[in-house]
């Protein structure tokens, strides 16, 4: 849908939910394209993460190696976009995982939105502490 002067009025996020690791690998090139192509409909990196609730899709270590490649190409291609982050069930798993990447993300003023969030609220400090 366009708006005035062809402003672009739907936007949509990028990523791959967790709970789908196992098909990742085959998505990876159509995701770092669509960066490229239609910066101007894409309004977050996402959803990445982990979800330990549905470890019937993924395996955790599938989940793992598929939220490190996702922050990979967000920190190769240095995208531009605030962060639509996905855990539950993961806490300390997401933060030992995300936190190396901070000082590589050099958007992380745009910020990110972490939902599914079933934590606590020490856990939800931490978060915010890390900018989200």
């Amino acid at each position: 849908m366009w708006g005035v002067e062809g402003e672009a009025m739907v936007r949509f996020d990028k990523g791959h939910i967790s709970c789908m690791a196992s098909s990742f690998t085959q998505d990876v090139a159509r995701i770092r394209d669509l960066s490229a192509e239609s910066p101007g409909f894409v309004s977050a990196f996402g959803e990445l993460g982990l979800d330990y609730d549905r470890l019937t899709h993924a395996s955790k270590e599938m989940q793992i190696r598929t939220f490190k490649a996702q922050l990979n190409i967000f920190v190769t291609e240095k995208l531009d976009l605030p962060l639509f982050l996905h855990f539950r069930a993961a806490c300390e798993d997401f933060i030992d995982i995300i936190r190396p990447y901070l000082p590589n993300l050099p958007n992380l003023p745009r910020g990110g939105l972490v939902h599914s969030f079933v934590g606590s609220k020490e856990e939800m400090q931490a978060l915010v502490d890390m900018g989200f």
